[in-house]
């Protein structure tokens, strides 16, 4: 290679290795982090002319430390404020939620986003009727894209699915039902702290048809809203 190659050269290596990586959760952006929570549901049933209607919701603030290595990394979180509620006909029902605060959720996270449960508190059955925490962590992270983001940056995604199965009845009778799952969401990118922001809005519709023990078919329709704030806090245990 002449001198003039070798000089070309050398003046791109600094903007190439300036460039944003594809985007990933690492160990070193949640060994402290801190975030709040708002989650808002509706459902919405239907049985032949029989309508149902019920509002949901949950805001909390989870704490997370992380270690290992970035391909997998060893999650710790637990609730350090939580209050979980639900409204219907027959009025509003809200669960003593502290037993929670402190137990922990322990797994494993991949740098796209996908969680591996371990262990999980104990879910007194009050708090079991209105929210699905054993799975917390599940879907807590956003799934991340094969691309890279640069700071600051506002990725969007709309998904969908359509699965078809049955459903045993407390008679043990067993009925079709479809489930067809829409999703929609944002979230604010920083290199350094990871995802910042981020809302998800997800809508379930699920049908059974008409048919025995349902002479007019049932539908059901779940949307729920999830806004998630990372905060500025020191790192501390409970």
């Amino acid at each position: 290679m002449n001198g003039k190659r070798l000089a070309a050269w050398l003046a791109i290596l600094p903007m190439v290795g300036g460039q944003d990586g594809f985007a990933r959760y690492t160990t070193a952006q949640l060994a402290c982090a801190t975030y709040r929570e708002a989650i808002r549901t509706e459902i919405r049933s239907k049985v032949g002319a029989v309508v149902r209607e019920e509002r949901a919701g949950r805001d909390g603030v989870l704490m997370l430390r992380a270690a290992g290595t970035d391909s997998l990394i060893e999650l710790t979180a637990w609730y350090d404020s939580l209050a979980i509620w639900r409204e219907g006909p027959e009025g509003r029902i809200t669960p003593d939620a502290e037993g929670l605060l402190g137990g922990r959720w322990r797994g494993t996270l991949d740098h796209t986003g996908r969680y591996v449960s371990r262990a999980a508190p104990f879910i007194p059955d009050e708090v079991a009727e209105i929210a699905e925490l054993r799975g917390l962590l599940a879907d807590f992270f956003p799934l991340l894209p094969d691309s890279a983001l640069a700071r600051g940056t506002q990725y969007r995604w709309t998904r969908g699915s359509a699965v078809d199965s049955t459903t045993l009845l407390q008679d043990s009778v067993a009925v079709p039902v479809r489930r067809e799952t829409e999703e929609a969401g944002s979230l604010e990118w920083d290199r350094q702290l990871g995802p910042v922001r981020w809302e998800r809005t997800l809508k379930v519709t699920a049908r059974i048809p008409p048919g025995k023990p349902f002479r007019q078919g049932v539908l059901t329709v779940v949307t729920q809203r999830v806004n998630v704030v990372r905060l500025d806090r020191q790192c501390s245990e409970r």
